[in-house]
């Protein structure tokens, strides 16, 4: 990526999401520009974020927690029973928001840091054009992220990366039950070391 582009890139992001000194959560969160970012690594967003999701007038906020998944749980099996190799679950963790407020479903709890039952779960499409929107997307709820059922329909919320840098990522997201009920745009900021 050119040092424009990076450059670029970076200012979308830091337009989507800002925080103020002592802020639980972005102060604001405005919608990002869906430009394909080749340069997003899903294990670069490992760490520890303030989160906001906003539909409409309505916003959830709170903390969200995402780490390393075991590698032999990277791979999970598709329909068949046979590891799909078009999806990598590098990334699991949970978070604290309130996501009736949005209007979005729960599929189980999001808080759980159970690696058989994680709240969140990142999951990364494998092929296709580098930095392909939709590449890079986290999946909330419990219940949805057992690798040891096979859903077919159901609640769901998803979160679609768009843009990520050092600060933090930015995107969109969905839920429904089965069909679309509520969507928006969110930010997670990444929270500083201490």
């Amino acid at each position: 990526m050119s040092r424009t582009s990076l450059g670029f890139t970076t200012a979308l992001l830091l337009t989507g999401c800002h925080s103020g000194a002592g802020q639980a959560a972005p102060e604001t969160c405005e919608r990002v520009a869906d430009i394909p970012s080749a340069s997003i690594s899903a294990e670069s967003l490992a760490g520890e974020y303030q989160l906001r999701l906003v539909a409409g007038d309505a916003s959830a906020s709170g903390t969200l927690t995402l780490v390393p998944q075991d590698t032999s749980a990277q791979r999970r099996p598709g329909p068949s029973g046979i590891p799909d190799p078009s999806h990598r679950y590098p990334l699991i963790g949970g978070t604290e928001l309130d996501l009736a407020a949005v209007g979005a479903v729960a599929s189980g709890t999001t808080a759980s840091l159970d690696p058989a039952a994680p709240g969140v779960l990142l999951i990364e499409r494998i092929g296709g054009e580098p930095g392909a929107p939709g590449r890079l997307m986290l999946r909330l709820g419990s219940e949805a992220n057992r690798p040891d059922r096979l859903r077919f329909d159901g609640g769901y919320t998803v979160l679609r990366v768009r843009q990520a840098d050092e600060h933090g990522f930015a995107g969109d997201w969905e839920s429904g039950a089965p069909l679309p009920r509520a969507s928006g745009y969110f930010c997670a900021l990444r929270r500083s070391r201490q």
